[in-house]
């Protein structure tokens, strides 16, 4: 077998790799890639509930003795009276913000037993109190208000913080983890801002001793920490039910954190979302887990966190009410519609059937998400291909007719595609940007260029708005940015003409739990693999080639069979993830393709054949 150099670019017609760790023990090579502590590898699969109840929240700014935020909800709700209060919750419509919300509401009704909780729920894909409060501020609600809670939202929303406590004497806690713009940190330590515009951020300029990676829904839940800690002490009289902490809600924690996409490569963040995953406590997400696994964080990516987003995206004012609902256990009954077969005789017929809040939410959550990806589909159809690869990026005009709240689900599919940096608007050069990791923080290099109005978001995924697309393509091509050279990808291990073993296969989904999500999963490079044309298969779109035990599987595959065949045979090279997949009671070993390509053989006694891997694993 060739011995691969790995200091060497690949040569020819090749895909190009980078490889790390180069033992033969896969597994091996990806703890090392991945930087796993081994011996904290019980704790990365199964979480730590001991871990999490002393998770140290001291030095935390707004959730300590010098400046207690959470005492002062409680002094709030002891002043007015647990009967009387009134606190409205602002859910911001997407995945953490729905968790979080859900989970501040579920603490104080379920801990302190409070009954006037307003779920204040905007009718679009709209973030901040600022904007909700323009849209609904001729209300005769806000007067009503002595507290207003904003979780995952609304720190740079202070004019309309303070309008709100000037006009109706509302105080409202700010629990976020959005950049802090402008100067705003200066007010929130401010002393006389801070009686009614209270933040507890992970992103101040203080050291606070917690990661940076805590969205909203895990700052939500270091406040019912602290919460957990002034009951304990100082307000056992305000305590409806003891059994209640913090930590029972650290399922909806695991599914907020994954679905704002944080980096739970973080070992402490990892065993606090897989503490979750394995314990959960709220209604709905053990009724979905009945239907698709949350045993893992790619289960959760690829399963109730693109629903729950539909839903924030194109779902009707109905569906968020029911979402928010499910969430919060506010039983209600459904009377819908279900087709069922008649053992008599044989045909499906519609039947009235009743179903719960949660069943229901399960139903509604998978039927906006086919809705969804029906649009989605349509809309790629429609678009032109005219702009699609501009030097290094790719520019696509969404066509008017279609919401722009589903243009960064099409940018992520070209991003995904191309390996290059996708910008996606409507007619008004509005819409959404993604780009492959290893384009650094492409929103703040954006955020510079004279052609971009704004890049709001994260790093690798935000919203984005330009001036004139010529003059955007024009400045990103004058940019460091810009770069004809290939993709290289990253793998934990490369075969020549020949495929992971099913031993491989399986050891990677025993260690399921251990990997952050799809970008962190074991990748592997195939060279030269030769591959008989009667194994290869194409059906509604999907490739399969079996070889031996292994299937080797891609979705959405565009490869050209017929014209690239040598009779009977041909040699591809393959970037995929091995994986095994469960369905209906059939297991199969697959590899999982990124990327594959028509290529060369690799002979051994061919000297002038050099191959890649150059610099370390990313």
């Amino acid at each position: 077998m060739k011995q691969l150099k790995l200091d060497e670019l690949t040569q020819g017609n090749h895909l190009k790799m980078r490889i790390g760790a180069d033992g033969d023990n896969l597994i091996s090579n990806v703890l090392k890639n991945r930087k796993i502590n081994l011996e904290k590898i019980p704790e990365l699969q199964n979480g730590d509930l001991d871990f999490c109840r002393d998770y140290d929240i001291s030095n935390v700014f707004g959730l300590n003795e010098k400046h207690d935020w959470a005492k002062d909800l409680l002094e709030q709700i002891k002043t007015v009276g647990k009967d009387n209060i009134n606190i409205a919750i602002l859910v911001d419509p997407d995945g953490d913000g729905f968790t979080s919300g859900a989970l501040m509401y579920n603490y104080l009704h379920d801990k302190l037993g409070i009954k006037n909780i307003k779920i204040l729920l905007p009718l679009s894909k709209e973030h901040g109190i600022g904007i909700f409060y323009k849209n609904n501020m001729f209300s005769n609600s806000w007067d009503k208000f002595d507290a207003l809670i904003l979780p995952d939202s609304s720190v740079n929303d202070l004019s309309t913080i303070a309008s709100l406590y000037k006009n109706y004497g509302i105080v409202s806690y700010v629990i976020d983890h959005h950049i802090l713009e402008n100067n705003i940190e200066d007010f929130v330590f401010n002393k006389r801002y801070q009686k009614f515009f209270k933040v507890v951020s992970d992103q101040l300029s203080i050291d606070q001793k917690i990661t940076h990676e805590f969205t909203g829904v895990g700052m939500s839940w270091l406040f019912c920490k602290r919460l957990d800690e002034l009951l304990t002490n100082d307000y056992q009289e305000l305590v409806e039910d003891s059994h209640i902490n913090a930590n029972l809600y650290l399922d909806l924690v695991a599914i907020g954190q994954i679905s704002d996409v944080s980096d739970t490569r973080e070992e402490d963040l990892h065993i606090i979302v897989m503490t979750g995953l394995n314990n959960l406590y709220n209604n709905l997400l053990r009724e979905f887990a009945r239907v698709k696994s949350l045993s893992c964080i790619k289960d959760v990516q690829f399963s109730i966190v693109p629903m729950i987003n539909s839903v924030s995206r194109i779902g009707e004012k109905e569906d968020r009410g029911a979402l928010i609902q499910a969430l919060t256990n506010q039983d209600r009954e459904f009377l819908v519609n279900k087709k069922r077969k008649n053992k008599a005789t044989g045909h499906f017929e519609t039947r009235s059937e009743r179903q719960n809040i949660y069943e229901y939410a399960v139903d509604m959550l998978q039927r906006v998400k086919r809705t969804q990806d029906s649009t989605v589909k349509k809309a790629i159809n429609e678009m032109s291909d005219d702009n699609e690869k501009i030097d290094s990026v790719i520019v696509k005009t969404l066509p008017d007719k279609y919401d722009t709240g589903i243009a960064g689900l099409i940018a992520n599919k070209i991003q995904g595609k191309y390996h290059l940096p996708a910008l996606v608007v409507n007619s008004d050069l509005r819409g959404s940007a993604r780009s492959p990791r290893n384009y650094g923080n492409l929103k703040d290099v954006l955020s510079d260029f004279d052609s971009v109005k704004y890049a709001l978001g994260h790093e690798q995924a935000f919203g984005v708005g330009i001036n004139d697309i010529d003059d955007f393509v024009s400045e990103f091509r004058s940019s460091d940015l810009a770069n004809d050279d290939e993709y290289v990808y990253p793998v934990d291990k490369v075969y020549i003409n020949d495929l992971p073993t099913v031993d491989e296969c399986e050891m990677v989904s025993d260690f399921k739990q251990i990997w952050s999500g799809v970008n962190d999963e074991p990748v592997v490079g195939v060279l030269g693999l030769d591959i008989s044309k009667a194994k290869v298969n194409i059906k509604n779109g999907t490739l399969k080639i079996i070889i031996d035990d292994i299937e080797i599987v891609q979705f959405n595959s565009d490869l050209d069979i017929d014209n690239n065949f040598n009779r009977f045979s041909c040699y591809v090279d393959i970037v995929g993830k091995p994986s095994v997949n469960k369905f209906y009671g059939r297991t199969t070993n697959q590899l999982v393709v990124d990327e594959i390509r028509f290529t060369q053989p690799i002979y051994e006694d061919d000297e002038t054949q050099t191959f890649n891997f150059e610099g370390a694993w990313f």
